[in-house]
């Protein structure tokens, strides 16, 4: 284990030994790195103060609040709107009927190629 993946896991794992995944190779890290030693020993710290909280549960009011707020919500997802999923491929089919429709429009010789932005867009493209 290097210093870096053992910082890693101090912050995952905290100062409890039983937590750690490699804990072999946590201790020996620990007897041989003074700095890695003042991290553990301040994670440790952390984890004592941390551990004086306790999770108390939801006061009964706070609950009936917040079923009393949901109670008109209806638990079915919206259904779909047909035109809001349909846009894009129409979008899509409106694009390629424009564009075939000025390819099969422009009378072009075999052979010779046009520019269909100068045709798309009116722009003279016959001197570049």
């Amino acid at each position: 284990m290097n210093r870096k993946r053992f910082l890693r896991l101090l912050a995952i794992h905290g100062a409890d030994p039983a937590r750690w995944p490699d804990r072999a190779g946590m201790e020996a890290l620990l007897s041989k790195d003074a700095e890695l030693r003042a991290a553990f020993d301040e994670q440790a710290r952390l984890d004592r103060a941390l551990g004086h909280f306790t999770e108390q549960p939801a006061a009964p009011e706070l609950a009936r609040r917040i079923i009393a707020a949901t109670a008109g919500v209806s638990q079915e997802p919206p259904a779909p709107d047909p035109l809001h999923s349909l846009w894009p491929a129409l979008a899509c089919l409106a694009a390629s009927a424009l564009i075939g429709f000025f390819v099969g429009t422009t009378h072009v010789a075999p052979g010779r190629t046009v520019d269909l932005s100068g045709l798309m867009f009116g722009l003279d493209t016959t001197d570049l």
